[in-house]
């Protein structure tokens, strides 16, 4: 109540609120490093005389303070910016999941990097994240969002020689479920496997061929190659190769994305920056789908001709190929 009330004396005001705590290990051979922190921001959004005004810091300064310096900068240049009043919404989401102390990490990770040793093995590289973020969400009419989100990542990388033949392996994991999630025994593993393998492969042909992408790579993809496209920024300053392609063909007929940040995958949320649900949209590579086109629901055109986010397309979220059946 006490953030509503300071929030409430703008025609509208966002308040983000951001903590976290990151476990981070590396182990490059038998050479440790550990480090641990925490960390804790918020930023104001104020929109008032028809502009937005913005004030951030991570330095404990009161929230009234940062009020008072994003209106202030929102009335140096009148604008014609207008807001829908989106619905209140009170939710409170977490991950489940679980991570042992760092110590343990270590230990785990320590043992790990042992079991890769060993044979035309030269080299080894380990590098893990274990972070929780927790992202409060407030705004002028009574919205309340909290969020606690679980990010672990772990990447394995190891170094076959066999006289000068030099290759390498890689193998990673990520859990939105804590430490407890990784795959840790598996990823190292292939990262060893993958480099020894590579010692007897032979050189490929030269040529063109028809080729089968596995899953990871697809989505690299579908990332670089449309995902940085969609975002909105790009969009409206006609960076993107996307900025007039709407309803138009853009690939392969038989190829479809959707962007779906509910999908119970590494990059999901139930709700974005802006206090939006999670929704999934579909990319239709054929012809660009409308769904692509929707920023924030309650942003509106305030007049013909102004480029405002209502018509700018979303920042990519979760790229996803949906399963489908072709024809011989």
């Amino acid at each position: 109540m006490e953030y509503e009330k300071l929030l409430s004396s703008c025609k509208y005001a966002e308040l983000r609120i951001v903590s976290g705590n990151e476990c981070r290990i590396g182990i490059k051979d038998d050479e440790l490093r550990h480090s641990t922190g925490s960390y804790q921001g918020a930023s104001v959004r104020v929109l008032e005389g028809g502009s937005w005004g913005f004030a951030s810091s991570s330095s404990g300064e009161e929230v009234s303070s940062l009020i008072a310096r994003a209106r202030k900068l929102a009335t140096l240049n009148p604008g014609k910016i207008e807001v829908a009043i989106p619905p209140e919404v009170q939710k409170e989401v977490a991950d489940d999941g679980a991570s042992p102390d760092g110590e343990e990490q270590l230990r785990m990770l320590s043992e790990l990097a042992g079991d890769m040793k060993g044979g035309p093995v030269s080299s080894r590289n380990l590098s893990c994240s274990d972070t929780t973020i927790r992202k409060e969400f407030h705004n002028s009419h009574g919205s309340r969002i909290v969020q606690e989100s679980r990010y672990s990542f772990l990447a394995c990388s190891c170094i076959a020689k066999d006289g000068t033949n030099i290759q390498r392996g890689s193998g990673r994991s990520a859990s939105r479920k804590g430490f407890s999630g990784l795959r840790l025994h598996e990823s190292g593993l292939e990262a060893r496997e993958k480099a020894i393998r590579m010692l007897k492969a032979q050189a490929p042909p030269k040529g063109r061929f028809t080729v089968v992408l596995d899953p990871e790579m697809t989505g690299v993809f579908a990332h670089e190659a449309l995902g940085h496209a969609c975002e909105a920024d790009s969009v409206l300053e006609r960076e993107s190769i996307l900025a007039d392609r709407m309803g138009k063909r853009i690939g392969n007929e038989l190829v479809s994305v959707v962007d779906d940040p509910t999908a119970d995958d590494f990059g999901r949320y139930a709700y974005d920056d802006e206090g939006v649900a999670g929704k999934g949209r579909a990319v239709r590579v054929h012809k660009l789908g409308r769904d692509l086109a929707r920023a924030q629901a309650h942003i509106q055109r305030p007049c013909p001709g102004r480029s405002v986010l209502r018509d700018a397309y979303r920042a990519h979220e979760q790229h996803i190929f949906p399963a489908r059946e072709l024809e011989d």
